[in-house]
This record gives structure tokens, sequence and C-alpha cells, in this order.
């Protein structure tokens, strides 16, 4: 009887083991071997987007210097006001335009309160290209205003034109402006 009892006492001894550890381990294995397939082909799109970044990386060094600047010219890397004011002006005297006002939006500061954290989430939301518009007010000929608009067509600088308006002066009145006042509406850009 011990004969027939003891392969039976195995056989069970073999069913409870494959049940209690080695069916857990061996499931235990195949989630190891889905997580290395996973971090397998991870592995291999790094790879090819480090082939893309070095390629990216070639091609932006073997542009030159000078186009490098005039790259940085036509969408700074933050705006300022002050240079674009006196490019402006530079234009519009060129132009024999005289510039009668400026006015320059307000842009925030870097530092940011916890208050308007929720208003610069929102703004980087929106793209990574800030906007800002310029209104210039300056007093001429239509010959004149004409050539500056081409010439802020033709600038380096990245500029559209929003706005305009054109006020004709009334030489029958007493105090009259003498020449036509355009107000101008230029939105700048710039990379956040």
């Amino acid at each position: 009887m011990t004969k027939v009892l003891t392969p039976i006492l195995f056989f069970l001894a073999a069913v409870g083991l494959f049940f209690t550890y080695l069916r857990p381990a061996y499931d235990v294995l195949l989630a190891f071997q889905v997580q290395e397939d996973r971090l397998d082909a991870t592995l291999e799109e790094s790879g090819k987007l480090l082939e893309v970044h070095d390629s990216l990386l070639r091609k932006y060094n073997s542009i030159s210097s000078e186009n490098l600047k005039r790259l940085a010219q036509i969408l700074p890397s933050d705006i300022d006001v002050v240079r674009l004011i006196v490019d402006i002006d530079a234009l519009t005297t060129k132009h024999r335009l005289s510039i009668r006002s400026f006015e320059v939006p307000y842009l925030e500061s870097e530092v940011v309160s916890a208050s308007s954290k929720k208003k610069q989430t929102a703004q980087e939301d929106e793209g990574p290209v800030g906007e800002a518009i310029l209104t210039i007010e300056c007093e001429g000929e239509y010959a004149d205003f004409k050539a500056l608009l081409l010439d802020i067509e033709r600038s380096l600088s990245l500029m559209d034109l929003v706005s305009l308006h054109i006020e004709v002066s009334d030489m029958t009145r007493p105090n009259a402006v003498r020449g036509t006042v355009y107000t101008l509406g230029l939105q700048t850009y710039w990379l956040k």
C-alpha cells in the first residue's frame, strides 16, 4: 500500500508546490518580461530621438553666425521695447515723418506672485511665441508714409500691421495739423 500511496503523496505535493510557489513565481517572471520588453522599446525610441537631436544640432551648428543674428532679429528670445522704438523712430525719421506718440504695451515681469500663476500658466499654454501691439502715431505726407510701410514690410523684425487709422488734416481750421496723422498698431513677436 505504501507503494501506491507514496506516488500519490508526491503527486499531491507537486501540485500543491506548483500552485503555492511555482505559479506565482512564474506570473512575476512574466510581468518582468513584459516590463523588460517595454524598457527595450523605450530604449530604442530614445536612441532614435538622440539621432534626430544630433542631426538637428549638426544642422543648427552649420548655420553661420550672421544668419543666426538675423534669425534672432526676426524672432528674438525676448521683447526689447526700447530697441523696437529706436528702430521705428529711425524708420520714421528716414521717411520725413514726425512721431507724435508711442503706446508701449505693458509686459508682465518675470517674478510671478502666487495669485497670477494661473494667468501665466494660461499664457504658456497659448504657445511658445509671445505677442504685443505697439501703437505709433505719426504725422507726414502720404508718399512718405507709404515708403515707411514698405520698409516695415521689408524689415527683418517680424511685425504685422493690425490697425491703421488715418486722419486727414483740415487746413481751413486754425491750429490744424499740417500733414496727415497716421495711427499704426504694429504687432510684434518674441519667443517665450
